[in-house]
């Protein structure tokens, strides 16, 4: 048995799409040989399924997010039941990450999303590219947030705290220094 993670994309692939697939190539190669990738524009999607916006994900015609990045963890989960119960054998699987950066600061009830330090010798600012979520979205522990882009790498922010995302602090293509406050959360 194999399951099929169907992108529905961007006309032209947006960055947001460009790393939905990354996500679903992570989470096959969890599945080694069970998972098939098929990538479609969001035009072409079966009417049935009702997506109207990229990115979009459906694990074997279960969607799974519109119009937003899906936690990693969240697909893992859903292949392996689609596949009968069946464990990831790699860090995509529920619970694992190959992510983290960023720090929390917690003051009174708010939880603030910090940058790392992303500088390094070349003298070029790190770039907050785009964010997976947007403001009043509820959120998980590990949930990727947002995109962060360094002259040599690009860093997936992740969410300190099960909560609510209350108030993005940067703004897409906007540049950080280190320790910058990028969001505000409110923990449950």
């Amino acid at each position: 048995m194999a399951v099929t993670i169907s992108i529905y994309h961007a006309p032209k692939r947006c960055a947001k799409c460009e790393r939905m697939e990354e996500m679903a190539r992570e989470v096959a190669a969890s599945f080694p040989g069970r998972v098939e990738i098929v990538l479609t524009p969001v035009g072409e999607a079966p009417a049935e399924l009702g997506v109207i916006m990229p990115p979009s994900m459906a694990v074997d015609g279960q969607l799974v997010a519109v119009g937003r990045l899906p936690n990693k963890q969240d697909v893992a989960a859903t292949v392996a039941e689609a596949l009968g119960g069946e464990q990831p054998t790699g860090a995509a699987g529920p619970g694992g990450s190959a992510f983290g950066h960023g720090r929390a600061v917690i003051e009174g009830e708010r939880v603030y999303v910090c940058a790392e330090d992303f500088s390094d010798r070349s003298g070029c600012q790190p770039m907050l590219l785009f964010w997976y979520v947007d403001e009043g979205d509820s959120v998980e522990e590990g949930q990727e947030l947002a995109e962060v882009e360094s002259a040599k790498a690009v860093f997936v922010i992740e969410s300190p705290v099960n909560g609510l995302l209350e108030e993005i602090l940067v703004t897409e293509g906007e540049t950080i220094e280190p320790n910058q406050r990028l969001a505000a959360l409110r923990a449950e």
